[in-house]
């Protein structure tokens, strides 16, 4: 007897739970009957949820590791790089316009071409033209240089810009202005301009200033001095999804869902949705024990 009668009250148990539930309903429908919960439940409103998960997202900007000290480095590198052509030419005055463009070349780390070899050697790679190079990049790194274009956070409302050479804590802003941030080739562009504005005279008067020349010295002692910061930004990404916490709607057994003749809102579905699946959940739990019950005692009975 307790064979045959186990399995059908599960059945009969489950297809009155489910099927007192509406189905196939849309916003806007009517309902037809009043519709209460019949027991407590908790249920997660999704979307809800993923739509805070979402703003927690916007509202973490990129962030950008500003090195503003690279200028002064870039400055000392040219500083250095010209008194020590300057001394190589003092202690040999016949030496050769290729003799000083690779000590030149050994201190700066960059490589001139052969015209700007030619140009810093016709000026004998006087103080004027050292001072002069580095007050254009002196200015030109007064900017935030990133040195890859595609990275550049046009499209964000904000970044933030980490000073790696200050202690965290301290050492954060948002930018907002996001022009204030250039590509490194947008930056080279400047360049020949601000050369010219700068030629003191004493370099001017000679006709062997080519502005092209120098133009392209300084372009290669340029140094981007921002950098987009992947691994950072995704981090905090994580931990603003973390801390979002699951939208619950709390429903007492007995509360009413919906009354006959109201129309269906979204939240209505929502609710309504989440019953339908714990129920669902809650049914495979009844079926799998009462199968496994009604197995167990066929087997016994033998």
């Amino acid at each position: 007897g307790v064979q045959t009668c186990a399995l059908p009250i599960f059945t009969l148990l489950l297809s009155f739970q489910t099927e007192t539930l509406p189905t196939h309903v849309k916003v806007g429908y009517i309902a037809s009957k009043d519709i209460k919960a019949d027991q407590n439940y908790e249920i997660i409103d999704e979307k809800s949820t993923q739509k805070n998960r979402e703003d927690a997202l916007k509202s973490v900007f990129p962030v950008y590791d500003y090195d503003e000290a690279l200028g002064n480095e870039v400055d000392r590198q040219i500083q250095e790089s010209f008194m020590k052509t300057r001394s190589w030419l003092a202690e040999h005055p016949q030496a050769s316009e290729t003799e000083l463009k690779g000590v030149f070349e050994s201190n700066s780390r960059i490589s001139l071409s052969d015209e700007d070899a030619k140009q810093l050697y016709a000026l004998k790679y006087r103080v004027e033209a050292e001072i002069l190079l580095r007050n254009v990049l002196q200015k030109t790194m007064a900017s935030m240089i990133s040195d890859d274009a595609s990275l550049l956070p046009r499209e964000e409302k904000g970044v933030i810009i980490r000073r790696i050479r200050i202690l965290a804590g301290d050492n954060e802003v948002i930018e907002r202005n996001l022009s204030a941030i250039k590509a490194l080739e947008e930056s080279r562009q400047e360049i020949p301009d601000r050369i010219r504005k700068n030629i003191p005279a004493s370099l001017g008067q000679l006709k062997t200033v080519d502005v092209n020349s120098l133009a392209s010295v300084a372009s290669d002692l340029l140094r981007p001095n921002i950098t987009y910061n992947l691994s950072e930004t995704e981090s905090r990404k994580t931990r603003a999804v973390s801390t979002v916490k699951p939208v619950i709607i709390k429903m007492q057994s007995g509360e009413s869902i919906i009354r006959s003749g109201t129309r269906f809102e979204p939240w209505h579905l929502v609710v309504l949705q989440g019953i339908q699946k714990q129920k669902k959940e809650t049914s495979f739990a009844i079926k799998f024990t009462g199968t496994f019950l009604f197995r167990s005692e066929e087997h016994t009975s033998e």
